[in-house]
């Protein structure tokens, strides 16, 4: 984040179209907290896989639906943010 910060605050005037910094960096976060559904993620994920009582196929079709959901609801915060000039 902090890396992302620096090279967005050079690109200051590209991103003011978008919602500027602040905006580049909720999204991140975003996209961040979506990658918790890998299953090497957290401990728990990791040891539910590591077990092998789950199978598979029901990880990664709840992972699809949740990180779908939560891909497609943050850019929707995203950009009624943006329109509304929240950040």
């Amino acid at each position: 984040m902090c890396i992302l910060a620096i090279a967005g605050s050079s690109m200051s005037d590209q991103l003011a179209s978008y919602g500027g910094v602040s905006t580049l960096l909720i999204g991140v976060a975003i996209c961040s907290s979506v990658a918790m559904v890998l299953p090497i993620s957290t401990p728990p994920n990791a040891l539910a896989d590591a077990t092998g009582f789950i199978e598979q196929k029901y990880m990664l079709k709840t992972r699809l639906i949740m990180g779908l959901t939560g891909l497609l609801l943050g850019y929707l915060v995203l950009i009624f943010c943006g329109i509304n000039g929240i950040f």
